[in-house]
């Protein structure tokens, strides 16, 4: 409810001092299925949020660039999903996420099933 994906009944959610209707700008959540399109390269991935946002071609770029070279995938940004590690896709999944900077960052179990040193990487970002 407090990312705006379902709507409340009669519970009152509330962000920022004000009631949450639709979706919330200030929240971004991973879901454990990561939800990365196959047709995008990892970057467009990463991107898509900012897209979104409607942040500029060049400043989208930048961004996804300095996230993905923060876990180590430079590199892989002009990968297709079927041709990167699957291990990857909680690391682009997450960076997605954090790409436009939310106040709030919702995760569905992303760092369950990531290995040791993905996950030190990952929290020290």
């Amino acid at each position: 409810m407090i990312t705006g994906l379902n709507p409340t009944s009669e519970v009152k959610c509330s962000t920022k001092a004000n009631r949450s209707l639709g979706v919330n700008p200030h929240a971004t959540i991973v879901f454990q299925t990561f939800a990365l399109y196959p047709w995008l390269t990892v970057q467009e991935n990463v991107e898509v949020a900012l897209k979104a946002r409607g942040v500029p071609e060049p400043q989208r770029r930048d961004k996804a660039r300095q996230l993905l070279d923060k876990v180590g995938l430079d590199g892989f940004e002009s990968a297709y999903r079927a041709s990167f590690p699957a291990e990857c896709d909680k690391s682009v999944a997450l960076r997605r996420a954090m790409a436009v900077e939310p106040e709030l960052l919702c995760l569905d179990e992303p760092f369950s099933a990531l290995d040791v040193l993905s996950a030190r990487r990952c929290a020290a970002s």
